[in-house]
């Protein structure tokens, strides 16, 4: 990646620093962070199993929530430390929750690992992140040549982003939901960086 992508993502990151942690969730795989004031957004409904409700004519169902203003999704490997330890990482969405894996009647072949609250990602989310995570104030961004990202919050937690994705392939974008265009994003590829309103 060329020095002057690495100090672009800086300039744009940038804008988080003092901002609050409001989210972390995921859509299947997918993790999603949001930072800032809270501003209103339109989601995909899913129902208690984490699958997509549609209408009558097929087309998924929409809802207003209350999320940060700046929306970072990334594609790639992700891991919350503190101190020395992993608290969280992406590989725990499919994994199970701790009562499932304490119980002798635990079936791999059943496990669902989408449905809200099954997996350990979501268990260790509301564990140490809960429903309003404002202890979680951004101190520090910092970019390497790669474009992993790595978020300091001044309670000591540290969020990782590893760009693992090569040549176009994205790992991450990053967007304003309050910008002239919403759908605007920084998107950090393999070899570079794009932007992109889609």
């Amino acid at each position: 990646m060329r020095k002057q992508d690495v100090e672009t993502i800086k300039q744009t990151i940038s804008v988080i620093i003092g901002e609050p942690l409001r989210i972390i969730d995921r859509a299947g795989t997918f993790v999603r962070f949001n930072f800032g004031d809270l501003t209103e957004e339109e989601v995909p409904c899913c129902d208690d199993d984490g699958e997509l409700v549609r209408d009558s004519d097929g087309r998924v169902k929409r809802k207003k929530i209350m999320s940060g203003r700046y929306a970072l999704d990334p594609i790639c490997s992700v891991r919350l430390t503190c101190d020395d330890k992993v608290i969280l990482s992406d590989s725990l969405i499919q994994l199970p929750n701790s009562q499932m894996c304490n119980s002798p009647d635990f079936d791999w072949d059943n496990f669902d690992w989408n449905k809200p609250g099954n997996n350990s990602f979501d268990e260790v989310v509301t564990k140490h992140i809960g429903n309003e995570p404002f202890d979680f104030i951004v101190s520090k961004i910092d970019v390497n040549k790669f474009g992993d990202l790595t978020i300091s919050f001044s309670n000591g937690f540290i969020i990782q982003l590893f760009a693992d994705g090569t040549d176009k392939n994205e790992n991450w974008r990053f967007y304003d939901l309050l910008a002239d265009d919403k759908y605007a994003s920084l998107v950090v590829l393999g070899d570079g960086i794009k932007k992109t309103d889609t």
